[in-house]
């Protein structure tokens, strides 16, 4: 028995947990008033098993150890370590947004901060980029997205497992955030 379904939110993300197999879902903005574009960005994580959602961690990271609530972020599974990925996003509030720049990792039990590596090294798009697993790579790829410039990029990057690279050189699509990527059997 799950506890109902997650709150109406907009700009969340999601990635399914093929070693659960269950949809991990995180964040996202919900109405915060009667007024037109009134938003609260939310940190709370759900799964989904198939039959019903369950609400599973705390909210806030004082709480247990989770990202920030934030919206725009990008998700996927990482199947080498059987874990979800969550990089980047938005936070604060509507007037004065943060954008994110944390890597966390989600093994159904808790959040954990990686990438904590000096320098910090990682995608410039922080909002707003796309994120697969690619198996023919056999890695996460993270695309475009926007960055604290309020422009959009074109940086193709790699999470290695513990870091981030990018990968340059490589001919791809012109600048874009917002856009979506798939995992998929091959190159």
């Amino acid at each position: 028995e799950g506890d109902g379904d997650p709150p109406l939110r907009k700009n969340h993300a999601m990635a399914y947990d093929f070693a659960r197999e269950k949809v991990v879902l995180f964040g996202g903005m919900t109405t915060s008033g009667p007024g037109v574009g009134e938003y609260t960005r939310i940190g709370d994580t759900w799964e989904y098993d198939g039959e019903s959602w369950a609400k599973v961690v705390p909210e806030t990271p004082e709480a247990g150890g989770s990202p920030s609530a934030r919206n725009i972020h990008a998700m996927a599974f990482d199947p080498r370590v059987n874990k979800v990925l969550l990089f980047g996003g938005e936070s604060g509030d509507q007037s004065s947004p943060v954008k994110e720049t944390d890597t966390w990792l989600y093994d159904g039990a808790s959040w954990e901060e990686t990438n904590l590596v000096t320098p910090a090294v990682y995608p410039t798009g922080s909002r707003g980029g796309a994120m697969a697993f690619s198996a023919g790579e056999g890695k996460i790829l993270h695309f475009g997205g926007v960055n604290a410039s309020n422009a959009h990029t074109a940086e193709l990057w790699e999470w290695t497992g513990t870091a981030w690279t990018l990968l340059s050189g490589r001919i791809g699509p012109p600048p874009r955030s917002y856009a979506t990527l798939s995992a998929g059997a091959g190159k």
